[in-house]
């Protein structure tokens, strides 16, 4: 964007925060908590995706959301309760903001990596998980007590980042034995339209029971593919394969979002991406760190809002 456009933009932005002042009524005008941290305001609508930190409510990004009977819980597609939820878990949470309270209307989790183990490096604290490298150093185990606990081909599930060069960084990793299906997320590579497969990182994809026609199939995609594994021929034979990069918005217009996560595409320092979500970090004020650490696979916590699409960034911290 050059910029004159980014002018036009904010100008734009400005126009339409004016005219909702104006307007007064009950359109929930927020101020951003600069202090302690998360997101503060009255009868808005507030998204928020991260780990959770802790209990007692749900802590996501160290923000607290309570939960009542009516918040709906969903852990891998399944209604679940509160106990069900796991510190580390890297999950989405919908929630709305009344006075100095947050209360979640829906938390989502949904693993992005399950299936068996291919090999275990213990000095480096490395797997192989349907082929594909993860970073244990820094998560919560569950199940076991430590990575040499894991022998080959155990069933794990793990939540985490995906880095620019095809590693997990796993924040949350648990035993799952006896998993019916294996699911795998990541850009799709070497397709081949004639047998119908492809690869993600070392991982070859058989989609042929899956229904996706190969015209849909685009080199570089980020997918989630689910399916059975041939333990023979080491090939995933997928039955469901999910287009990430066409998944739902962050958050809806006027949103307020916290959101934590590796940056995966640097325009400028004003104008990156994190995960699959465009920000807008022209006007944000760094908490932490500074516009020279935006580069990609650092990890940052974002606040802001949804305004004409965007995620407008108030306040960036980096975390790395």
């Amino acid at each position: 964007m050059n910029k004159i456009c980014a002018l036009w933009l904010r100008l734009c932005l400005i126009c339409v925060a004016l005219l909702l002042v104006s307007c007064g009524g009950d359109g929930g005008l927020v101020a951003l908590d600069t202090g302690g941290g998360g997101i503060s305001g009255t009868g808005v609508t507030v998204a928020a995706r991260g780990t959770i930190t802790g209990f007692g409510s749900v802590f996501v990004n160290g923000t607290e959301y309570f939960t009542d009977n009516a918040t709906r819980i969903n852990v891998n597609g399944l209604a679940a309760n509160e106990t069900a939820l796991r510190i580390g878990m890297l999950v989405d949470v919908q929630a709305t903001q009344n006075g100095n309270q947050t209360t979640a209307t829906s938390i989502n989790y949904q693993g992005n990596l399950r299936g068996p183990v291919t090999s275990i490096d213990a000095d480096n604290q490395l797997l192989r998980i349907v082929s594909q490298p993860v970073d244990l150093s820094q998560a919560v185990l569950q199940g076991f007590g430590n990575i040499t606990d894991l022998q080959a081909d155990d069933i794990v599930e793990i939540s985490g980042y995906l880095t620019s060069q095809g590693q997990w960084i796993a924040t949350y990793v648990q035993v799952e034995a006896g998993a019916a299906s294996f699911k795998l997320e990541g850009h799709i590579a070497e397709h081949d339209t004639a047998n119908s497969t492809f690869f993600i990182g070392e991982q070859q994809i058989d989609y042929r029971q899956s229904g996706m026609m190969s015209n849909r199939i685009f080199e570089g995609a980020l997918v989630s593919v689910e399916g059975v594994f041939d333990s023979d021929s080491r090939v995933l034979r997928v039955t469901d394969i999910v287009e990430l990069d066409k998944h739902e918005p962050l958050a809806t217009e006027g949103a307020r979002v916290e959101l934590e996560g590796l940056i995966t595409q640097v325009e400028s320092s004003a104008q990156f991406s994190v995960g699959r979500w465009l920000v807008d970090a022209s006007e944000a004020i760094y908490k932490q760190g500074s516009d020279a650490d935006i580069r990609v696979d650092t990890k940052v916590e974002i606040e802001g809002q949804i305004k004409l699409g965007i995620f407008v960034a108030e306040t960036i911290e980096i975390e790395e």
